[in-house]
């Protein structure tokens, strides 16, 4: 039999022939230094399919993916029927229609239309990340552009028509010279209507018809005021001084005749006719020339006005602030503004804003306006 003990040893002989580094393993790690193995590299597959954003007309943006051997030609098939998706049959588009841009590295769309340029971009918008950006624009069809052409010429038409016929009655004209409303001195007790300028008159016929015009409205207002009858009084006042100063008579030469009557070799005062009080055919007074003043203002009572000539001594303006005088004490009459601006734009006086103030100050007599104006 064999003993226990030379039993073990053969065993252990045995294991450490078969497994050296369990029965001494730091002899092994000595004698045998421990190798690194290298860490496995994961391997990426090429890629088959991209993905693209498609950027349609009306703003619309679709996402698709195609095989990256697709050639320029798939690429419109794929990209024509979502741009005729929403579109009526007659306004369908073609790919010869299509253009295609794509976004390169510096963000700006580039377009591309042939297959040799779509086949250079590709593997460039392939390695970047993300999906690739395709914008897509079409051209209308000549159908398309014959429809709309009409419409946009009958807007014009009716635009136009629009115009001619826009209602400018709310626009109110100003004539060149008129006075601004805004910057009237006195407020218009009422809103007058705006009076244009009379024509520059040009021919004396003219004149000689505003003049006769003039003098008749004179007749018609002075007929409308009640006389006046001079008492005994005042006739045996005329030699008493009076206080007002006399001026030479020749400082007042200058008569309406002579600013409104027409250039005519006749005398005036012969085509003018008075029912009463008619001035002599000759000078048969030292105040002819006054006279023949104060008529031509309107004036025609020929005694009352010789009288006041004699009082003044010829002072024509003393006999018009006494005439005056004794109409502004006479009971105040209500005057129609409009009426009286009427007529002094009739007599040749067209500054409306002046004549209206001194209406509204002389309260509507127009015998003292028409003073003023002439002074």
């Amino acid at each position: 039999m064999i003993p226990a003990q030379s039993w073990q040893n053969s065993n252990q002989q045995y294991y450490s022939q078969q497994h050296p580094q369990a029965m001494h393993p730091q002899q092994h790690h000595q004698h045998q230094p421990h190798q690194l193995q290298p860490p496995l590299q994961r391997q990426t597959l090429p890629k088959t399919t991209t993905l693209a954003k498609l950027y349609l007309p009306d703003n619309e943006i679709r996402r698709v993916s195609f095989d990256n051997s697709v050639d320029y030609a798939r690429i419109l098939q794929l990209v024509l029927p979502y741009v005729n998706q929403d579109l009526k049959e007659k306004d369908k588009v073609t790919t010869n229609s299509l253009k295609l841009y794509y976004l390169d590295d510096e963000q700006e769309y580039v377009r591309f239309d042939t297959p040799q340029e779509w086949a250079e971009v590709l593997p460039t918008l392939t390695f970047n990340k993300g999906p690739i950006k395709i914008k897509v624009t079409c051209t209308p069809t000549k159908e398309a552009k014959k429809e709309k052409s009409p419409s946009r010429k009958k807007e014009k038409k009716s635009q136009a028509k629009d115009k001619d016929n826009s209602d400018d009655s709310d626009v109110e004209l100003v004539p060149v010279g008129a006075p601004l409303k805004n910057f009237s001195l006195v407020p218009p007790p009422s809103q007058l209507p705006v009076k244009s300028p009379p024509e520059p008159i040009t021919s004396p016929s003219e004149q000689k018809a505003i003049y006769d015009k003039f003098r008749s409205s004179h007749h018609e207002l002075l007929a409308q005021a009640p006389k006046r009858v001079d008492s005994p009084s005042l006739q045996s006042s005329q030699n008493i001084p009076s206080s007002v100063p006399v001026f030479p008579a020749h400082h007042y030469s200058m008569s309406i005749d002579q600013k409104f009557a027409p250039q005519v070799s006749q005398p005036i005062f012969k085509q003018v006719t008075s029912s009463t009080n008619q001035l002599p055919s000759a000078p048969q007074s030292v105040y002819f020339s006054e006279l023949r003043e104060l008529e031509g203002l309107g004036f025609n009572d020929y005694a009352r006005n010789e009288s006041l000539l004699r009082k003044h001594n010829g002072n024509v303006k003393a006999v018009l602030e006494e005439i005056n005088g004794a109409r502004s004490s006479q009971p105040q009459r209500t005057f129609d503004l409009e009426k009286s601006l009427k007529e002094l734009n009739d007599m040749g006086f067209v500054e409306t804003e002046t004549n209206r103030t001194l209406l509204l100050k002389y309260k509507g007599d127009l015998s003292a306006v028409i003073n003023e104006l002439m002074s």
